[in-house]
């Protein structure tokens, strides 16, 4: 299966390209040069491979929540290249993706996902990462000042992303988190096996259907 997938929602840049066990990445921390690099990138990573974006079973992004500006990029590149080429969309969570990554990269299943949502909050959730194919929300996305944030469950959890490093907080929770790792980004390359199975599945979406999810209404990039 050949699947192009992309991120754009925080600080980082990240481009994945798998054809079918071969897969080639670009990852890089270009905060709002975003719009300069990923078409780019795209191409590059097109080319080298000998592909068009025609020879793709699929596409999928990062929809959000995150950065306005990044996730609204993302969804206008996404719904273009999609367009153009007739190719079906999997919108994943940026929250989701990370939990896959995290899980990619500690091999942990217990993830609670959390971004700077600026204004004094955070975006965040609870993910239970089953493999690389399948990710279940405990707690779905949400947005929430940092001591609102309760977990009920059980078990213990690992932190990821940026939300943990910005605000003095703790999450109210039944066992303490093992460990936070603030410097984690979504990145592309950890949604292709979850993409993947969805388009197998049938789960693809048209191009004309592909929103992002912001959570808050006065948004802030």
């Amino acid at each position: 299966m050949k699947i192009l997938s992309l991120d754009t929602s925080t600080s980082a840049c990240s481009v994945a390209l798998m054809v079918d066990d071969q897969i080639s990445t670009h990852f890089s921390i270009a905060p709002r040069q975003h719009a300069k690099l990923i078409l780019p990138i795209i191409d590059k990573l097109l080319n080298d491979a000998e592909l068009s974006l025609s020879n793709l079973d699929g596409i999928a992004f990062c929809r959000g929540p995150g950065s306005f500006t990044g996730i609204r990029l993302a969804a206008s590149v996404v719904q273009g290249l999609a367009y153009g080429a007739d190719l079906p969309v999997i919108p994943v969570s940026t929250l989701a993706a990370m939990a896959l990554g995290a899980y990619r990269k500690f091999g942990v299943s217990r993830v609670l996902p959390a971004l700077d949502a600026k204004m004094g909050q955070v975006y965040w959730a609870a993910y239970h990462v089953v493999d690389e194919k399948t990710v279940e929300a405990m707690m779905a996305d949400s947005l929430a000042d940092p001591d609102q944030m309760v977990m009920r469950s059980e078990g213990e959890w690992i932190g990821v992303g940026d939300g943990w490093r910005s605000y003095d907080f703790k999450v109210w929770c039944s066992k303490p988190l093992v460990v936070v790792h603030p410097e984690f980004y979504p990145q592309a390359r950890s949604m292709l096996a979850f993409a993947a199975d969805q388009l197998q599945k049938g789960k693809g979406i048209q191009a004309c259907h592909v929103l992002p999810i912001y959570l808050r209404d006065d948004v802030v990039s």
